[in-house]
């Protein structure tokens, strides 16, 4: 029987190109996915990371602590997920925007959070 908590090592870069490995505790979620997660993206501003799954849903997690922070629940089997920085001409800085495609041959997009 697996353990509920494992390690994992996150391979960080900092402006200078300097990679760490740092160990990080993971617990189980109690908000995770009900099915299989068929899709995980790092948002470019590195604060969220982005996984779409089986059930038909999309959730964004907080990439510092794990923590959700965001969930929609869409129709249909979702299969795939990127995100990217959008651009506006009314903002100052860009925000991390996100595209889902389905089975279904649907993709939506929409912001991070």
């Amino acid at each position: 029987m697996l353990s509920p908590r494992f390690d994992l090592c996150i391979l960080q870069t900092n402006s200078r190109s300097h990679m760490t490995l740092s160990p990080v505790q993971v617990e189980p979620l109690a908000d995770c996915h009900t099915g299989p997660i068929t899709s995980l993206t790092a948002a470019p501003d590195g604060a969220h990371i982005i996984s779409c799954g089986m059930d038909g849903s999309i959730r964004v997690w907080a990439a510092a602590t794990g923590q959700l922070v965001g969930k929609r629940d869409l129709a249909g089997r979702l299969s795939c997920c990127a995100a990217a920085l959008g651009s506006s001409a009314a903002a100052a800085a860009s925000k991390p925007v996100m595209a889902v495609g389905s089975e279904g041959g649907f993709v939506r997009c929409g912001p991070v959070v």
